[in-house]
C-alpha cells in the first residue's frame, strides 16, 4: 500500500469517527422531546416559524452545547470530510475536472451554515430575524445539494473504474 493510500485511508478513517461523535454526541444533547431535528440535519430547509420553534423548544444549556462543544466538533468535520471528497474525486480522475472543488465547496457551504446558526442561536428566548433564517436555511440546503452531486460523481467515477472502463 502506499504512503498516498495509507493517508487516505487516515484520513477516511479520522473523518468517520469525528461523524459519528458529532451525531451520536448531537442526537443525546439536542433531542427537544418533540421531534424536531437541529437545524444542520433539515434536509429541505426550515422556514422562520419553524426555526423559532425549535429555539423555543431548546433549553439554555442545550444552545450553549449547539453553539460550543457540538459546533466545534461541526467545524472540524466538513473541513475534514471536505478534503476527503477532494482527495477522493482527483484519486477516482472526476470529470471535468473541475468538478473535484464541488467537495470544498460541500465544506464551505457546511461551515457557512454553521456560521449563521450560531447567529441564530443568539436569538434563543427572542425573535430571530427571518432573514437570518432564509439565508441559514439556504446554506443548508445548498450543503446537501453539494453533497448529494459529489456523492454521485464519486460513485459514478468508482463505479467506471470498478468495471475497467
Amino acid at each position: 500500500m502506499t504512503g498516498a493510500r495509507k493517508a487516505w485511508w487516515a484520513l477516511t478513517l479520522v473523518t468517520v469517527a469525528v461523524y459519528v461523535v458529532l451525531v451520536s454526541v448531537g442526537q443525546m444533547h439536542l433531542d427537544t422531546g418533540d421531534g424536531q431535528q437541529p437545524f444542520d440535519l433539515r434536509v429541505l430547509g426550515y422556514s422562520a416559524a419553524e426555526a423559532q420553534a425549535y429555539l423555543d423548544a431548546l433549553h439554555p444549556v442545550q444552545v450553549t452545547f449547539y453553539g460550543g462543544i457540538l459546533r466545534l466538533l461541526d467545524t472540524a468535520f466538513p473541513m475534514l470530510f471536505g478534503l476527503w471528497l477532494f482527495l477522493s474525486a482527483r484519486a477516482l480522475d472526476v470529470r471535468p475536472h473541475v468538478l473535484i472543488w464541488l467537495g470544498p465547496a460541500y465544506a464551505l457551504a457546511d461551515l457557512t451554515e454553521n456560521a449563521l446558526i450560531a447567529q441564530i442561536l443568539k436569538w434563543h428566548e427572542a425573535q430571530v430575524p427571518a432573514d437570518l433564517v432564509v439565508w441559514a436555511s439556504a446554506a443548508t440546503q445548498a450543503k446537501f445539494v453539494l453533497l448529494a452531486v459529489t456523492l454521485i460523481l464519486l460513485g459514478r467515477a468508482g463505479l467506471k473504474r470498478w468495471k475497467g472502463a
